[in-house]
Order: structure tokens, then sequence, then C-alpha cells
């Protein structure tokens, strides 16, 4: 006697807790991702005993080990920070009053090319500056 096969289903997967699951996780890395722009120097700033955090300013220059600035995301020499500098400062001192600019030094760099970089700045109108330095972690 031949009996008729029935087909097998495979069983039955539900898909619900996978989509959880990828769902949380593209969550948890929007939450922990950063989405800042990359700076075209690595600097690493002097640590600070100051536990305040500067909030980040609109005008940002980078010095490294080397001597060599960045600002805007542009690597340049003192001659070309300052023609980029110039009209930024001068059209925002006209809306904000005095224009801040944060300078991240790096931790070797010697104080000589940091006070250069100043009166290239003050040169060019800038009237006040930060150094932003790291906090030290205990």
């Amino acid at each position: 006697m031949k009996l008729p096969q029935t087909e097998k289903k495979p069983p039955y997967e539900p898909i619900g807790p996978l989509v959880d699951i990828v769902f949380l996780l593209l969550v948890f890395f929007l939450l922990v991702g950063t989405l800042a722009p990359v700076q075209p120097l690595a600097v690493a700033p002097p640590t600070a005993e100051n536990t305040e955090i500067p909030t980040q300013g609109p005008l940002l220059v980078l010095l490294d080990t080397d001597g060599r600035l960045a600002f805007d995301g542009r690597i340049l020499d003192s001659d070309a920070l300052a023609e980029a500098l110039e009209p930024v400062v001068a059209a925002r001192e006209q809306i904000n009053g005095k224009q801040t600019v944060h300078i991240e030094a790096d931790a070797e760099v010697p104080a000589k090319r940091v006070l250069d970089l100043l009166k290239r700045l003050r040169a060019v109108g800038v009237e006040e500056f930060r150094l932003l330095t790291r906090v030290i972690d205990r």
C-alpha cells in the first residue's frame, strides 16, 4: 500500500525577536557613537586641574608638535592662517562683538610657539583666546 507523501514544511520561525534585537543595536550605536568632525592634525592637549570643560567655540585653531597649524579642517602655514582667519573674525565681530578663538595645542609644543601664534592672532584682530586642555582622570 502506497501512502501519499505529505510535504514537510519547515518549522515556523518568528522573525519578530530578531527585528527587536537589530533595532536595539541600532539605537545603542546611535547613542554611543559620536558625530564630530575629524580633525586634520593629531593633537594631545596638556592636562589641567580644572574640571570645567569649555564648550567648543566657533573658531578652533590646532597646533601640533611639529608646529603645523590647522583651521577649518585645513592644514595651513602661519600666513595662510592669518589670511583665512581675518575675514571670518571681522565678519563675526560685527555680529557678536569680541570673537573668542579656541587654541588646541599639543602638550609637547614649546611655549614660544604658542606665544607666537597668540601674537599672530592678535595681529589679525582676535582679542580673546582660550587654550583648551584635557581634564585629569582621577
